[in-house]
Parts: structure tokens; sequence; C-alpha cells
């Protein structure tokens, strides 16, 4: 399929317009053409800047966030180890009651919640 072919500039056909300044006309459109190309790469700029801002300000809204959750994490985990040490207490006085079967099964269970509890923990501060 062939293409149309458009006439080159140059040989398009001229024409007067009375009273019209064509070479100011010409020079206006270039200026509105450079202002608006100017305009665009401002607003280009002024949105990289506010991107950098924000970034930045999300990176401090995150370091706080997390430097709160560090804090609060430690004395969330002392209340935690405190809670087991006295588990582990009433598991070991009232499991040397128990028979030695039962016993063997609470210990082992209890053992396996500390397991999992640790697991838990090793988690959610690393």
């Amino acid at each position: 399929m062939t293409r149309p072919t458009l006439p080159l500039i140059d040989q398009l056909p001229s024409f007067d317009l009375p009273g019209v300044d064509t070479d100011r006309l010409v020079a206006l459109a270039k200026d509105a053409a450079y202002v608006t190309v100017g305009f665009g790469v401002l607003a280009v700029q002024k949105i990289q800047v506010r991107r950098h801002e924000f970034t930045e300000q999300a990176k401090a809204q995150l370091d706080t966030a997390k430097q709160f959750v560090t804090e609060n994490a430690a004395g969330i985990d002392a209340r935690i180890q405190r809670f087991e040490a006295s588990v582990d207490q009433v598991v070991d006085q009232f499991g040397s009651r128990l028979p030695e079967p039962a016993h063997t099964i609470v210990n082992r269970a209890h053992d396996a919640a500390k397991a999992a509890r640790t697991q838990v923990r090793e988690l959610i501060t690393a």
C-alpha cells in the first residue's frame, strides 16, 4: 500500500494577508511554543522535587515507626518472658503431682509450646 505524500512546506503556495505581519505572527508562535516547553520543564522539575520530598518524609515516618515498634517490642518481650516463667513454674509444680505418663505428655506439650513461642518471637524481632 502506498502512502499518500504530503507536499513540502517550501512547495506550499504562499498568500498575503493584508494588515497582518506574518513574520511577527511566526515569532509569536515560536515564543508561545518555547514558553509552553518551559512550563512543561518547570512542571516536571516541580514533580521531581515533590517526589523527593515525599520519599524523604516517608522514610522519616518509617524510621519513627520502626523505632516505636523496636522500643515497644522489648517491653512486650519482657512481659512475655515473665509470663512464660510463671507458666513454667506452674507446670513444674503440678506436673510433679501427675502420674508419670501424664507428666511426660504435659512436659512435651509445654516444651513444644515454648519452642513455638521462641520461633514466633524470633520472627517478630528479626
